[in-house]
């Protein structure tokens, strides 16, 4: 996965960050920042902390069509007629799960890595709800559009109760364990609710 150089150096200077007030604030190191400014490869999850830190959207700063990203509630940019987001929302979710579900099937797994990904997966997860919400009131989106966000709602949320059983059973002494099943039950009762 890789940001545009341009898109990422504005987001940061829209709030005034250095390079290391990023890595601080995503919770990953200077030079991932920097590798992502300079167009390198990052990780997906490194991806999302770091737009996240940004308050934009991992699409927003993805090497592409899009024009500028936008902050978290605004207008987003628009992509071949289509509003932003519509189509990333299922390679966002493949390409978080395929490198995810490596490193949470590994034998030797960290307890602060599974919880990172328990965490993030159940993140993406509740995003996807609002999207979906979203979507269902929009007239502008297809039924394709919609089919592509519910097939990546499922999916992250197969993932995501995976994810979050892969924790619970590793680690069911953790510190963590309560932040975790409270995560959880969000969820749960978002999907009530929706």
């Amino acid at each position: 996965m890789r940001y545009s150089r341009e898109k990422m150096q504005r987001a940061r200077e829209r709030l005034g960050y250095s390079i290391e007030t990023v890595g601080e604030k995503a919770g990953t190191s200077k030079n991932s920042v920097l590798r992502a400014e300079h167009e390198g490869e990052i990780r997906p999850l490194t991806a999302r902390k770091i737009a996240e830190a940004l308050g934009v959207e991992v699409a927003d700063l993805l090497v592409g069509e899009v024009e500028s990203p936008a902050p978290k509630g605004q207008a987003s940019p628009q992509r071949k007629g289509e509003q932003r987001g519509r189509r990333d929302w299922r390679a966002e979710v493949e390409a978080f799960i395929s490198e995810a579900e490596e490193v949470i099937d590994s034998p030797d797994l960290a307890e602060t890595t599974c919880l990172d990904i328990s965490m993030a997966a159940s993140d993406l997860h509740i995003q996807l709800m609002d999207a979906r919400n979203a979507a269902r009131d929009d007239p502008a989106y297809t039924w394709k559009d919609r089919n592509d966000l519910n097939l990546a709602y499922e999916r992250i949320g197969e993932f995501s109760m995976k994810a979050t059983d892969r924790f619970l059973k590793l680690s069911p002494e953790s510190v963590h364990v309560d932040e975790v099943k409270a995560k959880r039950d969000e969820v749960e009762r978002r999907k009530r609710t929706a």
